[in-house]
């Protein structure tokens, strides 16, 4: 008749949190129920990066020859859409980059081709008297995201 004693919580056990289940519903309702609010944000890869965006943010990006000041671009490669209560995620597929053509949107617009600070690297030997400077001013594109849009499915 040997009384155990309650067993302490280990440490490991104790990290663990109880997660709450998640809810999950039909994307045609998750997109009423997301455009219904008042803000959305889209997380989107732009020149190979990955950017958390909203409306009206100023996007430094490495310098898009190709981009001309005022041109409107259309954001393609978007993986998530959001608000403050909703977030829609596109399926991990490989292939796909957006929840569904058409349904979530965002556009930029080039707002001017600038330069950053100057970078010096300063190149030198041990005892040779051998020292070079580099100076390197790079350039830089910067877009501003004009419209977020969801576009939920009429039928």
């Amino acid at each position: 008749s040997s009384t155990s004693l309650p067993s302490r919580p280990t440490l490991r056990a104790s990290r663990t949190l109880p997660s709450s289940p998640r809810k999950t519903i039909e994307q045609a309702a998750a997109l009423r129920l997301l455009a219904a609010e008042p803000s959305h944000y889209v997380v989107a890869f732009v020149l190979g990066k990955r950017y958390r965006l909203m409306q009206h943010d100023t996007l430094t990006v490495p310098h898009a020859r190709d981009l001309r000041v005022g041109d409107v671009i259309s954001l393609t490669r978007l993986t998530e859409a959001g608000s403050r209560s909703f977030t829609l995620r596109a399926p991990p597929a490989p292939l796909s980059h957006q929840p569904r053509q058409g349904l979530v949107s965002a556009t930029a617009l080039v707002v001017e081709h600038t330069r950053g600070k100057m970078l010096t690297v300063i190149k030198k030997k041990r005892r040779k008297g051998y020292r070079k400077t580099i100076k390197n001013k790079p350039y830089f594109t910067r877009l501003r995201i004009s419209s977020i849009e969801v576009n939920p499915p009429t039928a």
